[in-house]
């Protein structure tokens, strides 16, 4: 999505449409730590079911994952309606780019169709080395999920891939128009997330284009 050319009202206002809409996230590492510093991943929880993958939880390491509440489960399962029992992190299993590995392997098949191999087929190598960005990108593809992710490459990968994705400055600006609680507590958010993280002009104008929209469209 642009956010300095003439589409970028109507990227940011069909961002806030499909916001509405939110159910499930698949979210990185970095987001969940960045979340829980600010005091905002309560509200997260509270409005969308939180999801990511073992090797970001990994990441985490134990005590962060304690307290983050992550509870692994079989097959991506939705949590109970009840919000009370349902845990604030859900680990699903990770998806290893089958589709992907598979393509390019039959790419390469049809390339040598009519010629003896020299080289053993890639699609294992492939799988055996993606990265847990790539790992969680192809999750989110096979759930076909929104991305909450503060890294760059994971946005720029989820965004090529035809996913909707978006950071935690961004995250804040929808708490703030979907919650009371987001309401209030914005500008301490704000106040936090600014000083902690660097963001990018492009990146601090998206997240401003996001509120003109949310303002304009509530």
């Amino acid at each position: 999505m642009g956010i300095n050319g003439p589409d970028a009202e109507a990227d940011a206002e069909a961002f806030v449409e499909a916001a509405w809409h939110f159910k499930d996230i698949l979210v990185d590492t970095s987001s969940l730590i960045v979340l829980a510093d600010i005091g905002a991943l309560e509200t997260a929880a509270r409005l969308w079911r939180l999801a990511t993958i073992a090797e970001a939880a990994e990441e985490a390491g134990p005590e962060l994952r304690a307290q983050l509440g992550m509870t692994e489960q079989q097959g991506g399962a939705l949590d109970p309606a009840d919000s009370a029992a349902r845990p604030r992190i859900r680990i699903v299993p990770a998806a290893h780019a089958a589709h992907a590995a598979h393509a390019a392997h039959a790419a390469h098949a049809a390339h040598t169709a009519h010629a003896a191999p020299t080289v053993p087929s890639t699609q294992g190598l492939m799988t055996k080395r993606m990265s847990t960005d790539q790992k969680l990108v192809e999750t989110a593809k096979s759930h076909r999920w929104p991305v909450l992710a503060e890294d760059r490459k994971i946005l720029i990968a989820a965004e090529e891939a035809g996913l909707v994705c978006f950071d935690c400055l961004v995250a804040i600006e929808l708490f703030k128009a979907l919650s009371a609680a987001g309401q209030a507590a914005y500008p301490r958010w704000h106040s936090k997330i600014t000083e902690r993280n660097t963001y990018t002009a492009y990146r601090r104008s998206w997240a401003e284009q996001i509120a003109i929209a949310l303002q304009k469209l509530m």
